[in-house]
């Protein structure tokens, strides 16, 4: 058994060295099959010129009707900001032409009272997508609006109560008590991305995509950048502000050998080896001027293939032609130097994969030197401190038990690699608070790796396993050290009872616990396709198709990129019958629930041993609710509050209503000025969800996005449940308000 058993790299493997590498030809039929003309789109508004607290019509047209629903693309610009001078009707970014119709509207509102003197440009311009034309670059159409700062009406009158005496009154209840503090829970909230080939099944490798930037793919018509571009624009949109990328030494040609002595690594896997082609320097920096446009930092693994060579003068040719184009870039968040040798010696010989490094072998090996001088020479190219690092296996029982080892180990047994890369950055005298530990962060069973040259393992479940990873390794870094899991999720195959959304959301609450600084979940999109119905596989972010289709876990990455409020008693822990800092309303019963006494609950530990329950009372109309104390806010901020709700309940007497006169769940969040009186411009935002939206297998996780008016300082977060005629009673159990 060699080290290479000890830890899993399929993701690797399966994309650089598998059916995957014929993804940089497009198949002939895609090419030749005869599509109808798509459409070409317009953009007008009306009117032109809107007031504080007005609305305008944004209307795309198409030149002929859709013959499916088309997702047409936008993009905001201009001196007038969302969310601050006004919002638009969600999804945000996104319209949708419904199938045969030609045109759709989108309205855009100006917050009042925000504007204090002159005017504001609110640009809309259309961007381009599948199923529909738009010209390019400056003739891409676009339409502006002028917001006046005149009020609509005379009603907004500020001046009623300056009165500055009163003073913020912290009294009324804003209740300062068990509640974490508003904001980002972590400043990387990545995803481990390639980007997808919509519509064929495939996605583009990272060699794939510069070589292939400006050429229009046979199925979309897109451009790999157009394309980048608009997966990137759903990544901000979802709450991402990271990707990850890995890109590897690639040979000029592929020889499908992947054998020693040969180890032949693809054109499509990266930049050629030594020495990257000029197109792909080139289109390398267009990907990063296209991050930064997008709002999109990049963290990149650069996989060197051949890490033992001595001297190291291909990788400096390598490495330097890569940091010199991008070294320096404002999109650049981390280079992490991975790979591996090219042949390992052993009995008989295998090729090294293109993953993390094998820091396991110890700080003397070629892997351990390779790291210590690859990030001294970006040190010597002016890259800062903060932006080198190697992705570290985290959580690997027989690495951090040290099992025995012979070959091309230091002393014989297996090493941690957190300790490793620590051992590196003291050598290179690197201070604390100026590194970046890179994580490899998988939960899986604690003693999945376990065999029988390390000592023995009593098993664990991975939430556990999970957390006593992260408290080891902040125990190696030290306090103040910044750690990133570049790479996290759900390890593969995947375990009993333990899915990709509850791994991710676990992950989330143990890195904020021991102060890390988010990550990069893997993975974007499936690649294969096949592994879209293996039920051993984890569940990527998004679905294969021209549409933007999510699963459960883009529920989770919309949390953690959200901006929060401090909700109290966001658990319900704390309490007697009723739970501390909520008052129950309306017919009913509503309590603190011990969920721990469920078998199987809490579903994710970190949710605690209590949920809140409603029921609602005998009659058919009856609603009961649970209301919050108030929570301080800022106002015209994008706010994300999120829950995980249980319901479920059939027999609909109204399936085709308005939501409002269905059996619903909603949540509202009530506004209220610095008064404590209720708001003037916007009372309330009400979420609802129906029988459709339920589940009979557990919680279910709902991200809620909100934007507080002008005049809003405080907020109450309303929970509730209305039968609206429903014959029996319905009962909702919600857990874990952040």
């Amino acid at each position: 058994m060699t080290v290479r058993d000890v830890v899993r790299r399929h993701r690797f493997i399966s994309i650089f060295c598998g059916a995957a590498l014929i993804i940089g030809v497009v198949p002939a039929a895609h090419a030749k099959v005869k599509k109808a003309k798509p459409p070409q789109l317009t953009i007008s508004a009306s009117p032109a010129t809107i007031n504080k607290g007005q609305a305008a019509t944004l209307t795309i047209s198409g030149s002929t009707v859709a013959a499916t629903d088309l997702t047409v693309s936008y993009s905001m610009t201009g001196t007038a900001l969302m969310g601050t001078h006004y919002t638009v009707t969600a999804p945000i970014g996104q319209a949708v032409i419904a199938t045969g119709t030609s045109g759709t509207t989108v309205t855009l509102t100006a917050l009042p009272t925000n504007l204090t003197s002159g005017s504001e440009l609110a640009t809309i311009t259309l961007n381009p997508g599948v199923g529909y034309k738009v010209k390019a670059g400056k003739k891409a159409p676009k339409t502006s609006i002028t917001i006046v700062n005149t009020a609509a009406s005379p009603t907004p009158t500020p001046t009623p109560t300056p009165t500055p005496t009163p003073t913020p009154t912290p009294t009324p209840t804003p209740s300062p008590t068990p509640s974490p503090a508003s904001g980002y829970f972590f400043p990387v909230r990545g995803i481990f991305a390639n980007i997808e080939r919509r519509g064929t099944g495939q996605v583009y490798n990272p060699g794939d995509l510069l070589h292939n930037w400006d050429v229009a793919d046979g199925t979309t018509g897109l451009t790999a950048a157009e394309e980048t571009g608009i997966q990137f624009d759903q990544m901000r949109q979802i709450g991402a502000n990271h990707v990850t990328m890995g890109i590897t030494t690639a040979d000029a040609t592929y020889t499908g050998t992947f054998e020693p002595p040969d180890c032949n690594m693809p054109p499509a896997g990266g930049l050629q080896w030594p020495q990257p082609t000029q197109t792909e320097i080139d289109n390398l920096k267009k990907l990063f001027d296209l991050a930064q446009e997008k709002g999109i930092s990049l963290i990149l693994h650069l996989a060197n293939n051949h890490q033992e060579e001595q001297p190291p003068t291909n990788s400096q040719t390598w490495l330097g032609a890569i940091l010199g184009a991008i070294g320096q870039h404002p999109a650049l968040a981390f280079v992490l130097f991975d790979g591996d040798e090219h042949v390992h010696n052993f009995n008989p010989p295998t090729c090294g994969i293109p993953a993390e490094p094998p820091l396991w072998l110890g700080p003397d090996s070629y892997a351990g030197k390779y790291v210590a001088w690859a990030i001294n020479y970006a040190l010597s190219l002016g890259v800062p401190s903060s932006k080198l690092s190697a992705e570290a296996v985290v959580g690997s029982f027989n690495l951090e038990s040290k099992a025995a080892r012979d070959a091309n180990v230091t002393g014989d047994h297996l090493w941690s690699p957190i300790a490793v890369l620590k051992s590196i950055f003291d050598a290179i005298g690197i201070a604390t608070d100026q590194r970046t530990y890179a994580l490899s962060f998988y939960e899986h069973r604690k003693c999945v790796d376990a065999d029988q040259f390390g000592p023995p393992c009593t098993e664990e479940d991975p939430a556990p396993w999970a957390e006593e990873t992260a408290q080891y390794v902040r125990s190696v870094t030290g306090p103040s050290a910044r750690i990133v899991a570049t790479e996290m999720g759900l390890y593969e195959p995947v375990p009993a009872n333990w899915s990709t959304e509850h791994a991710l959301e676990h992950l989330y609450f143990v890195m904020q616990k021991y102060g890390m600084d988010g990550g990069s979940f893997w993975k974007w999109v499936d690649q294969p396709a096949s592994q879209e119905s293996d039920a051993n596989i984890a569940t990527p972010v998004k679905r294969l198709g021209l549409d933007f289709v999510y699963n459960a876990p883009e529920k989770e990455i919309q949390d953690a990129g959200g901006f929060h409020v401090a909700v109290p008693n966001r658990s319900f822990e704390n309490g007697g019958g009723a739970p501390d800092h909520w008052t129950i309303t309306g017919s009913g019963t509503g309590s603190r629930y011990f969920l721990a006494g469920e078998a199987g609950q809490p579903e994710v530990p970190s949710r605690g041993q209590y949920a809140l329950r409603l029921t609602t009372g005998p009659g058919s109309n009856d609603t009961i609710s649970a209301t919050s104390d108030e929570i301080p806010i800022s106002p015209n901020t994008v706010y994300v509050t999120t829950g995980n709700l249980r319901f479920n309940w059939s027999g609909d007497p109204n399936p085709n209503g308005l939501s409002t006169q269905r059996p619903h769940v909603f949540v509202a969040f009530r506004y209220f000025d610095s008064q404590h009186n209720p708001s003037s411009i916007l009372p309330a935002n009400v979420s609802r969800f129906l029988q459709e939206d339920g589940s009979a297998n557990g919680f279910k996780t709902f991200p809620i996005q909100y934007i507080p008016p002008m005049d809003a300082a405080f907020l109450k977060i309303e929970i509730g449940v209305a039968r609206n005629g429903l014959p029996t009673a319905i009962t909702l159990d919600a857990d874990n308000l952040r």
